[in-house]
Protein backbone atom coordinates (compact mmCIF):
# COMPACT_ATOMS: atom_id res chain seq x y z
CA UNK A 1 0.00 0.00 0.00
CA UNK A 2 1.42 3.36 -1.03
CA UNK A 3 1.28 6.08 1.60
CA UNK A 4 1.33 9.66 0.42
CA UNK A 5 3.25 12.21 2.43
CA UNK A 6 2.40 15.85 2.33
CA UNK A 7 4.79 18.74 2.77
CA UNK A 8 3.13 21.69 4.47
CA UNK A 9 3.07 24.40 1.83
CA UNK A 10 2.28 28.10 1.84
CA UNK A 11 -0.07 28.80 -1.05
CA UNK A 12 0.25 32.41 -2.16
CA UNK A 13 -2.41 34.19 -4.22
CA UNK A 14 -1.71 37.79 -5.24
CA UNK A 15 -2.28 39.61 -8.51
CA UNK A 16 0.78 41.83 -7.88
CA UNK A 17 3.78 40.04 -9.46
CA UNK A 18 6.28 41.97 -7.32
CA UNK A 19 4.52 41.09 -4.06
CA UNK A 20 4.17 37.47 -5.13
CA UNK A 21 7.85 37.21 -6.03
CA UNK A 22 9.15 38.94 -2.88
CA UNK A 23 6.97 36.93 -0.49
CA UNK A 24 7.87 33.69 -2.30
CA UNK A 25 11.56 34.55 -1.99
CA UNK A 26 11.25 35.40 1.71
CA UNK A 27 9.46 32.15 2.55
CA UNK A 28 11.81 29.97 0.49
CA UNK A 29 14.77 31.66 2.18
CA UNK A 30 13.37 30.22 5.43
CA UNK A 31 13.03 26.71 3.88
CA UNK A 32 9.25 26.97 3.56
CA UNK A 33 7.62 25.24 0.59
CA UNK A 34 5.71 27.74 -1.57
CA UNK A 35 3.29 27.55 -4.48
CA UNK A 36 2.41 30.93 -5.98
CA UNK A 37 -0.60 31.90 -8.07
CA UNK A 38 -1.38 35.23 -9.73
CA UNK A 39 -5.13 34.55 -9.89
CA UNK A 40 -7.56 32.97 -7.43
CA UNK A 41 -9.05 30.80 -10.20
CA UNK A 42 -5.60 29.33 -10.97
CA UNK A 43 -5.18 28.46 -7.29
CA UNK A 44 -8.58 26.76 -7.15
CA UNK A 45 -7.87 24.73 -10.32
CA UNK A 46 -4.42 23.48 -9.26
CA UNK A 47 -4.95 22.57 -5.62
CA UNK A 48 -4.46 18.99 -4.42
CA UNK A 49 -7.54 17.22 -3.03
CA UNK A 50 -6.21 17.39 0.53
CA UNK A 51 -4.04 20.48 0.79
CA UNK A 52 -1.74 20.76 3.79
CA UNK A 53 -0.33 24.13 4.76
CA UNK A 54 -1.80 27.59 4.75
CA UNK A 55 -3.05 30.19 2.31
CA UNK A 56 -1.86 33.77 2.09
CA UNK A 57 -4.04 35.78 -0.25
CA UNK A 58 -4.30 39.42 -1.15
CA UNK A 59 -7.47 41.20 -0.09
CA UNK A 60 -8.02 43.18 -3.31
CA UNK A 61 -7.79 41.32 -6.61
CA UNK A 62 -9.70 41.97 -9.85
CA UNK A 63 -11.70 38.73 -10.20
CA UNK A 64 -12.25 37.70 -6.59
CA UNK A 65 -11.24 39.23 -3.26
CA UNK A 66 -9.45 37.31 -0.53
CA UNK A 67 -12.59 36.74 1.52
CA UNK A 68 -14.47 35.38 -1.50
CA UNK A 69 -11.57 33.00 -2.17
CA UNK A 70 -11.65 31.87 1.46
CA UNK A 71 -15.41 31.23 1.20
CA UNK A 72 -14.92 29.15 -1.97
CA UNK A 73 -12.31 27.08 -0.12
CA UNK A 74 -14.76 26.52 2.72
CA UNK A 75 -17.40 25.36 0.24
CA UNK A 76 -14.85 22.82 -1.09
CA UNK A 77 -14.14 21.77 2.52
CA UNK A 78 -10.49 22.81 2.32
CA UNK A 79 -9.55 23.76 5.85
CA UNK A 80 -6.36 25.72 5.26
CA UNK A 81 -5.50 28.39 7.81
CA UNK A 82 -5.85 31.58 5.80
CA UNK A 83 -4.08 34.91 6.08
CA UNK A 84 -5.27 37.93 4.12
CA UNK A 85 -2.75 40.51 2.95
CA UNK A 86 -3.94 44.09 3.04
CA UNK A 87 -2.43 47.49 2.58
CA UNK A 88 -5.58 49.05 3.93
CA UNK A 89 -6.00 47.44 7.37
CA UNK A 90 -9.61 48.56 7.69
CA UNK A 91 -11.12 47.39 10.95
CA UNK A 92 -14.48 46.57 9.35
CA UNK A 93 -12.83 44.32 6.75
CA UNK A 94 -10.73 42.60 9.40
CA UNK A 95 -13.66 41.88 11.68
CA UNK A 96 -15.79 40.60 8.78
CA UNK A 97 -13.05 38.20 7.69
CA UNK A 98 -12.24 37.01 11.23
CA UNK A 99 -15.94 36.27 11.85
CA UNK A 100 -15.94 34.22 8.62
CA UNK A 101 -13.03 32.14 9.96
CA UNK A 102 -9.93 33.75 8.42
CA UNK A 103 -6.90 33.00 10.58
CA UNK A 104 -5.28 36.44 10.54
CA UNK A 105 -4.39 39.55 8.59
CA UNK A 106 -0.91 40.50 7.41
CA UNK A 107 -0.44 44.18 6.72
CA UNK A 108 1.63 45.51 3.86
CA UNK A 109 4.42 46.42 3.84
CA UNK A 110 5.42 43.03 5.18
CA UNK A 111 7.24 42.73 8.50
CA UNK A 112 9.05 39.36 8.38
CA UNK A 113 9.90 39.11 12.12
CA UNK A 114 6.22 39.56 12.97
CA UNK A 115 4.62 37.45 10.25
CA UNK A 116 7.00 34.46 9.97
CA UNK A 117 6.22 33.00 13.43
CA UNK A 118 2.49 33.26 12.70
CA UNK A 119 2.92 31.47 9.37
CA UNK A 120 5.10 28.74 10.90
CA UNK A 121 2.50 28.18 13.63
CA UNK A 122 -0.25 27.82 10.99
CA UNK A 123 1.86 25.33 9.00
CA UNK A 124 2.51 23.29 12.13
CA UNK A 125 -1.18 23.26 13.02
CA UNK A 126 -2.14 22.22 9.48
CA UNK A 127 0.34 19.32 9.47
CA UNK A 128 -0.89 17.85 12.75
Amino acid sequence: MKVETFIPTVYLVDDDPGALMSLSFLLRAHDIAVEAFARPHDFLQHMPRQPVGCLITDWLMPDMNGLELFEKMQALQWRLPTFILTAFGQVSLCSLAIRAGVCDFIEKPLDPPTMLPRILKALEKSAS
